[in-house]
């Protein structure tokens, strides 16, 4: 933050002055007139001032207010922004639960749950960059680890949503099948619930049938190898990415925003397509089933 907005002059004059923050911070959390506490505490009040500095300035304030003698009133309106955001993010993760997919598998829904400790658990005061509560189901992008606190919550959200939105645009009996094709135990492993999806779904586009029903036959299978085999690795980019925005399309994901997410899920299809179509067997990455 600070190699960002300032000279080396002006870090030096800032840090003097977080120090008295985090003095004040410190005094606060004990409840007494002691600044005394670990090494570990102090760094961790430290870092979650810094995000909230960092926040307030994302917030609109002007460069000069940084260099004011006291940061106190930059930090309590980081502090305002971020209730703001985490009372929203909130809102947002009630509502993504009454539309989640029905699939059955418990790191999915244990996640999906488990995303409502950090509300009643984040500390805007004392640990703004944590994410107090376990995530143990990933999207298919990974979000930023340079994310901390709420803003990693809010983009974790907004991914899975579009996620959840691509799933549901398909017959979950449909989708449950694949999944239990894909993974024998499906309830109970870790994998991304899109992965399969958009994978079939991808092969069906290139071959232009419809896509809905995600079972790819045999007999689509060895089309899709006629397809496909005599094709450098640069033509399998382009043909994914083109599968990748139809599949989009005729699942009413419209926005470019969504079609460029599931543009990067799919970015590592055409290396699983080549090794595929080396060993003449598409049958294991573009699945069939009953």
């Amino acid at each position: 933050m600070l190699e960002t907005y300032f000279t080396e002059a002006e870090q030096a004059q800032v840090l003097g002055r977080l120090w008295e923050l985090l003095k004040k911070q410190a005094g606060k959390f004990n409840g007494i007139d002691s600044t005394s506490m670990s090494v570990e505490r102090a760094q961790n009040i430290f870092e979650s001032m810094l995000y909230t500095l960092e926040v307030a300035i994302g917030g609109g304030i002007e460069r000069a207010a940084l260099l004011q003698t006291d940061l106190t009133p930059l930090l309590e309106q980081g502090r305002q922004i971020l209730m703001r955001r985490k009372k929203e993010a909130r809102v947002e993760w009630k509502l993504m639960c009454q539309e989640l997919p029905r699939v059955k598998n418990v790191f999915f829904l244990s996640t999906m749950n488990n995303l409502g400790i950090f509300f009643e658990q984040y500390d805007i005061y004392y640990g703004a960059h944590e994410i107090p509560c376990d995530i143990d189901y990933w999207p298919l992008c990974p979000v930023s680890e340079q994310l901390k606190g709420v803003s990693y919550i809010e983009q974790y959200l907004h991914q899975i949503q579009m996620e959840n939105d691509f799933l549901n645009a398909f017959d979950n009996r449909v989708v449950n099948c694949l999944h239990r094709h894909y993974v024998p135990d499906a309830a109970e492993a870790l994998f991304n619930l899109c992965d399969p999806v958009l994978t079939n779904a991808i092969g069906l586009a290139m071959l232009a049938q419809e896509i809905m029903g995600l079972n790819i036959s045999p007999a689509e299978q060895e089309l899709l190898y006629q397809l496909l085999c005599d094709r450098p690795i640069d033509e399998l980019h382009v043909l994914v990415e083109e599968a990748a925005l139809s599949v989009c399309q005729r699942c009413g994901l419209t926005s470019s925003e969504e079609q460029d997410y599931f543009a990067r899920a799919a970015a590592g299809l055409p290396a699983r397509i080549f090794e595929a179509v080396k060993h003449q067997d598409l049958s294991h990455l573009f699945l069939s089933f009953s």
